[in-house]
């Protein structure tokens, strides 16, 4: 495709949430800047089948397909109805890429709805579900080895080893009604080992200067943090970052 039509088709997109790389020198113009594949830390891609729940605009299930997945399922349900989903068609359609995609709500995934897959990506989800315990135990059924759950978490520094979750009945979080949930740590990885992953891994994100944005506040931040607690000047809410995590049901053999 001329490098022309690559910039016609994506300028003919309403919204972009994902920055893709579609051509070169051409990235689509998304809200989010997808530079944080490599911190996922995934096994080894090729050969392997993967479901992509949540996925949008579809930048990881591309970069899941380029990196030698051998089937990819891109699904999503509320970004497609509320935002559309020719972000998503237009990329596919500009790379050549074989991604399947299915409209489906996370709550209808099943082994009957879009069969097992050995890696499941539930990436910014969790925190939107208002029941998020029931539908991580239906990503554990369609789940044969790993489950990768990127979410939204709350910082306490002085309960960090007591599972706990915050709720958000309206728009507390950063003025967005569809965020429920802000669970600590703690509370992620018990979610996730009891929805019927034995094995939970915190990731060490790779990159030092990225520390900070998946696991938590600095080390000196959560001191400063933990210094106003005791002198009765705590923040009114918790300060809150991002978190991967590995759960697993059984190691791949390589």
């Amino acid at each position: 495709m001329e490098q022309d039509e690559i910039r016609r088709k994506v300028d003919s997109v309403n919204f972009w949430y994902h920055t893709i790389e579609v051509g070169e020198n051409i990235v689509t113009p998304g809200k989010k800047k997808c530079d944080d594949f490599d911190l996922l830390e995934l096994p080894d891609l090729r050969g392997k089948t993967v479901l992509d729940v949540g996925c949008w605009d579809g930048f990881y299930s591309f970069e899941c397909e380029k990196r030698g997945a051998q089937r990819v399922l891109a699904t999503d349900h509320h970004a497609w109805n509320a935002f559309g989903k020719n972000g998503f068609l237009t990329a596919r359609e500009i790379i050549n890429s074989n991604v399947e995609h299915k409209d489906i709500d996370p709550l209808d995934i099943s082994p009957d709805t879009v069969g097992t897959w050995d890696i499941v990506l539930f990436l910014g989800v969790l925190y939107h579900l208002r029941d998020p315990l029931s539908v991580l135990e239906r990503m554990a059924r369609v789940t044969k080895h790993l489950l990768v759950v990127e979410s939204h978490i709350i910082n306490l520094p002085m309960s960090n080893n007591i599972p706990l979750a915050a709720f958000y009945e309206h728009d507390e979080l950063n003025d967005d009604p569809t965020n429920w949930w802000g669970p600590n740590l703690k509370c992620l990885t018990q979610m996730v080992r009891s929805a019927g992953f034995p094995s939970v891994e915190i990731r060490q994100p790779s990159k030092e200067k990225k520390k900070a944005k998946l696991l938590g506040e600095s080390r000196r931040a959560k001191l400063r943090e933990v210094r106003r607690f005791l002198l009765g000047r705590a923040k009114d809410r918790p300060s809150s970052s991002r978190a991967v995590v590995h759960g697993w049901k059984e190691k791949f053999d390589r």
